[in-house]
Order: structure tokens, then C-alpha cells, then sequence
């Protein structure tokens, strides 16, 4: 059971406006969809013993996430839809539910050292918002559920090595082709549910244990 809220503007004392909230029942909520993940040992390649290959990745399919109508005072005031692959803030709880997300990676791991390439996607979002010009003025004015919101991809590189027994060194590319965010019309002119402006970040670290 969602809950929502209905305001009403009522007329007080001198003139004084207020504003009344009260809570009402959402509508019903159905999801549906697929998470999958698989990892592959591909052993010693090279036959020296000198490290393992793996590949693996993770993927989730939204294939359903369907309100029914919102009824307020028996009048339809948000029909029903289903929000798999939309982006609609304006829709209220939906916010950003891309239909498919996922990661692969390739990883070797050695006797001391670990490296790891790891791709990263978020698909594609179907704008759900009207388009106003008031509102986006870099979209045309009257324009309805027609924009398209790109799919992010990404790619991390990352590694491990064991300078010691006791000590740890890290080092890792975030974002390393320095990707930037698709374009949504909203005031940060991205999605920060699902991408990230920072652009390329180098990290590294250290970890030493007593």
C-alpha cells in the first residue's frame, strides 16, 4: 500500500490563506522482473602458473513497474502506466527506472597482483514528463512522452597489489573514457539517480595491517 497526499487551498481569518494535507491510499503497485549473475573461471591461460582469468557480469530486466489509477474524490487524477525503461519525476514515486542495467568484468588474479576491467550500463529511459517551454526551454513546447533519455556506459579499471604480507597497495580509474552524463531537461541537467557527473577519477590507497 503506497501513501500519498491531496492538498487544498481553504480560505482563513482576514483573508489568510492556508493549506490542508491529507492522506489518501496510493494505488497498487506491481513489479516485476529478472536479476541474473554469473562468474567464469577460465584457469590458467598461459599453462606457468601465473595467475587465473575470470569473467563474469550481472544483469536486471525490468519488464514491469505498473501503477493503477490514482482516484482522488473519485475523480482519475494519475491514470495508470507502467514506468519500465520511463523517467518521470513529475509522475511522483517512479523517479528513474531504466528497463535494463548490468556489469561485466574481466579480472586476473595472480600471485600478488589483481586487475580488473569492469563496464558498466544503464540503459535507456523514455521521458514521461510534458514538455513544456516554460519549464525546459531547450526542448519545443507541447511535445509529450517523446524524449528519449540515453543509455549510460561506463568503464573502471582497478588494481590490487601485495607489496608484503602486511601491506596493500590499491590504484583505480573511475569513468576511464570520461564519459559524461546523457542529458536530461531537469534543473541539474542529468539523472543523479542513475549516472554520475564527475567525469574520470584516479584513486589510490594503501592498507597496512598490524
Amino acid at each position: 500500500i503506497n501513501l500519498g497526499g491531496i492538498g487544498e487551498i481553504v480560505e482563513g481569518f482576514d483573508g489568510v490563506n492556508g493549506w490542508t494535507v491529507s492522506a489518501i491510499t496510493g494505488p497498487a503497485l506491481t513489479v516485476s522482473g529478472v536479476d541474473a549473475s554469473a562468474t567464469l573461471d577460465l584457469g590458467d591461460l598461459f599453462g606457468d602458473d601465473a595467475g587465473r582469468f575470470y569473467i563474469g557480469g550481472e544483469v536486471t530486466y525490468i519488464d514491469e513497474w505498473s501503477q493503477e489509477d490514482l482516484f482522488v474524490g473519485g475523480v482519475v487524477t494519475r491514470p495508470a502506466q507502467n514506468y519500465a525503461g520511463a523517467y518521470d519525476h513529475a509522475g511522483g514515486q517512479f523517479n528513474s527506472t531504466p528497463q535494463w542495467k548490468g556489469s561485466a568484468y574481466a579480472e586476473y588474479t595472480g600471485d600478488r597482483l589483481q586487475l580488473r576491467w569492469t563496464t558498466r550500463y544503464v540503459g535507456e529511459m523514455v521521458d514521461l514528463r510534458p514538455i513544456c517551454q516554460e519549464v525546459t526551454p531547450l526542448w519545443p513546447a507541447g511535445e509529450h512522452e517523446t524524449k528519449l533519455i540515453d543509455a549510460f556506459i561506463t568503464h573502471d579499471l582497478t588494481a590490487v597489489y601485495d607489496l608484503t604480507d602486511d601491506l596493500t597497495l590499491t590504484a583505480g580509474v573511475l569513468n576511464v573514457l570520461d564519459e559524461d552524463p546523457p542529458f536530461v531537461g531537469a534543473d541539474l541537467g542529468y539523472d543523479p539517480f542513475t549516472a554520475n557527473p564527475v567525469g574520470r577519477v584516479f584513486r589510490i590507497g594503501a592498507r597496512q595491517r598490524f
